[in-house]
């Protein structure tokens, strides 16, 4: 940049000198006075005629101080090409774990079942019936039937007495007067069978082929049979002292589902002390002449089964009546003994 001004410096010096010499007259030959300012002249040789010597011309020069430009240069962009480097991978061989040995731990050996419950010796004198079930009798005056063999589980229902119960397997449960032992008598329903013995009943006199009824006025117990068979067990009341119930050979004769039973219509008129008018006694099964029937009692508790109570009829409560209505049928034989 410097030789650039100082050229320029040297322009404006020469245009200045030839300005001067021009406003005298004199014509200065630019080369000669460019030679002069380098070097001395060298004479020349003498001409015949004497050459006039110019007056030479000192010129003042004016000074210039030039007007640098700047100059402002332009980066040229560089752009850098990435030069791709692929890693070399270093090979590493895996250090191998040494697996340690598990020592299994020993399962603790499981507790043997109890052994499954089964009746109770003496057993094998109870009824059996026809379906295998055993029968049992109640020996406390009430037993309560819980949802489970368990003293803390539900009590579902109450039986008493006397009253036969239908056992169709014994379980093992919470001890009750020493004893653990249970029977399921339905659906969850169990009792405890520490109030339970085997229920015995003499043979009937008498047997008959297919569906019958066998009434033994003595222990209060009316069982369903199929030939030889025991099918069902029921507690009744049966008649009171001079309305007796009627002991032999019988068959049913009428049938009546849901009846008003009114005693003037067998003798017993309205202001006598036996009269009675009872609605809705269902499952009616008239087996003698004078209206003797086997029918639902709903007017008696069920701790008062078992013993004389009636005008003659066979009472039973609601459950025994409706089996015996759908066991027995019109011509079907009924035996009643002592």
């Amino acid at each position: 940049m410097r030789a650039a001004a100082f050229a320029t410096l040297l322009v404006a010096v020469m245009l200045m000198v030839v300005a001067i010499g021009a406003s005298s007259g004199t014509v200065i030959d630019q080369s000669a006075a460019a030679d002069t300012s380098t070097k001395t002249s060298t004479p020349a040789s003498t001409p015949s005629a004497t050459a006039s010597t110019p007056s030479p011309v000192t010129a003042t020069p004016t000074p210039v101080t030039p007007t640098p430009t700047p100059v402002t240069p332009t980066p040229t962009p560089v752009t850098a090409t990435p030069t791709p480097v692929t890693p070399t991978p270093t090979p590493v061989t895996p250090t191998p774990t040494a697996t340690p040995e598990i020592t299994p731990t020993p399962s603790p050996t499981p507790e043997p079942p109890p052994p499954a419950a089964q009746m109770p010796a003496g057993w094998d004198q109870a009824m059996r019936l026809e379906d295998g079930s055993y029968v049992g009798v109640v020996t406390t005056s009430s037993l309560n039937i819980r949802s489970a063999p368990t003293l803390g589980s539900a009590v579902v229902a109450t039986t008493y007495a006397k009253h036969p119960v239908t056992i169709f397997e014994p379980v093992n449960g919470d001890d009750v007067d020493g004893n653990t032992l249970w029977y399921r008598i339905g659906d969850n329903q169990f009792v405890t069978a520490a109030y339970v013995d085997p229920f015995t009943q003499p043979a009937p006199p008498v047997t008959y082929d297919g569906h019958w009824l066998d009434i033994n006025l003595s222990t209060f117990y009316a069982i369903a049979y199929d030939g030889p068979n025991p099918v069902h067990v029921a507690i009744i009341i049966t008649g009171t002292e001079g309305h007796g119930t009627p002991d032999g050979q019988f068959a049913i004769q009428r049938r009546v589902a849901d009846e008003t039973m009114d005693s003037a219509t067998v003798g017993v008129p309205k202001g006598d002390p036996d009269y009675y008018l009872l609605p809705h006694v269902k499952w009616t099964q008239y087996f003698a002449a004078g209206g003797f029937a086997i029918h639902t009692n709903y007017w008696s508790s069920p701790n008062q089964y078992g013993t004389f109570g009636s005008h003659g009829c066979v009472n039973m409560m609601e459950p025994d009546a409706y089996f015996m209505w759908n066991f027995l049928t019109i011509g079907d034989h009924v035996s009643s003994h002592f």
